[in-house]
């Protein structure tokens, strides 16, 4: 809506944002998520076991900030905690609460008095001067916005491009197999184990992060230093800063620590912290 009214003073608002968050808590032992509904509202929720710990979500709250100063209020973690405690009998306070996670859904904006009423649509706009927008959508729908985007600019720009339709339906995310994901999963881990040598935990960690690309993970350097863990009982090793540094552009620490891995989630210390961090040409181990 900023951007579309310094096209065009007069745009109509187009978004009508609502905030979600999630907490996680420590590990509640689940092999499998689980699907429940408050029990105030009836709301579905969702409870996962994420990085050995629990994850537990989302709230739907209308909000008419600015973006930058979304987070999550303490009456959203009590509203999460009541319902945690409802179904597993253990009362969580805030303290108990390692992190909260906390996002905006550019939804479209309609006259509704419920945010989870409010359509997840999406719908592109081109204004007087030829500027395109898209609205709402979500992320399991964002291929199909790309997509839908992508066609009408093609179309509009040159009449060439008319009979090549984009292709993101068809192409493979990074590090995604080839073959179904079970049994790539089932025959990576097995062959990971039996070929590198590392342990099931460390296997399963690395392949369920990053797919195909496990691999290249190991073998971007062969230093057995570089497979001890940066933190002492969580399973990111060295080896993935350094290919995070080389092939994921992560350049500071907030990028290792937030964006590749969540370690600062849990550790925050490591942000502040004097530490040496690999760089595409420096790819050394994490040191004091």
């Amino acid at each position: 809506d900023e951007v579309n009214r310094i096209d065009d003073g007069a745009a109509p608002v187009r978004l009508a944002p609502t905030k979600g968050i999630h907490i996680v808590l420590p590990g509640l032992g689940l092999t499998a998520g689980l699907l429940v509904t408050h029990p105030a509202d009836g709301r579905v929720m969702f409870v996962l076991p994420w990085l050995n710990r629990t994850l537990v979500g989302t709230t739907d709250t209308f909000y008419d900030d600015r973006p930058d100063d979304v987070a999550a209020s303490d009456d959203d973690v009590d509203y999460l905690l009541t319902s945690t405690h409802h179904y597993f009998g253990q009362r969580f306070t805030r303290a108990d609460v390692l992190a909260t996670l906390v996002g905006l859904r550019p939804l479209l904006h309609r006259k509704s008095k419920d945010p989870s009423a409010v359509s997840r649509e999406f719908a592109v706009f081109r204004s007087k001067s030829g500027l395109w927008s898209i609205a709402g959508g979500k992320y399991t729908t964002y291929r199909s916005m790309a997509e839908t985007l992508v066609d009408k600019l093609t179309g509009e720009l040159d009449i060439s491009l008319r009979d090549s339709p984009c292709r993101t339906a068809d192409h493979r995310l990074i590090g995604t197999p080839t073959e179904d994901w079970s049994t790539f999963r089932e025959s990576e881990l097995r062959d990971l184990q039996r070929e590198v040598g590392i342990e099931p935990p460390l296997a399963t960690h690395l392949v369920d992060r990053y797919g195909r690309r496990a691999r290249l993970v190991l073998a971007t350097n062969r230093d057995s230093a570089l497979r001890t863990q940066i933190v002492p009982g969580e399973l990111d090793i060295h080896a993935e800063l350094q290919f995070q540094s080389a092939y994921e552009m992560a350049c500071c620490p907030s990028d290792h620590l937030l964006r590749r891995t969540r370690l600062g989630l849990f550790h925050p210390e490591l942000l502040a912290a004097d530490l040496k961090w690999p760089t595409a040409g420096n790819c050394g181990t994490l040191t004091p």
